[in-house]
């Protein structure tokens, strides 16, 4: 896979990840909404997971291919791998 590949795939995870978050927003109106029902803790639960996917898939384009993620300066890419990280040792501590 050539590296021009890797980086769309890794792309097309993180627009995915997006969609499927956007999607599963749209009945949460304020934070506490996560946790008024078993529903709501799901739909928490299935957002951290898609967020640790864009985290993950960041942390790669950044080892394959770090060049491709410095055009884009405006974007703090270590806060999105940092939040990964975060999610994935300390998700007990995550605040809704």
């Amino acid at each position: 896979m050539s590296g021009y590949e890797i980086i769309k795939q890794k792309l097309e995870l993180i627009d995915e990840s997006i969609t499927f978050i956007n999607h599963r927003m749209e009945n949460i109106k304020q934070p506490d909404d996560f946790v008024k029902s078993l529903e709501g803790i799901t739909i928490l639960d299935s957002i951290a997971m898609r967020l640790q996917i864009i985290g993950e898939n960041v942390k790669k384009l950044d080892k394959t291919n770090p060049r491709f993620l410095k055009r884009y300066e405006q974007i703090n890419w270590n806060l999105i791998i940092n939040f990964r990280d975060f999610i994935s040792h300390h998700y007990e501590r995550t605040d809704h």
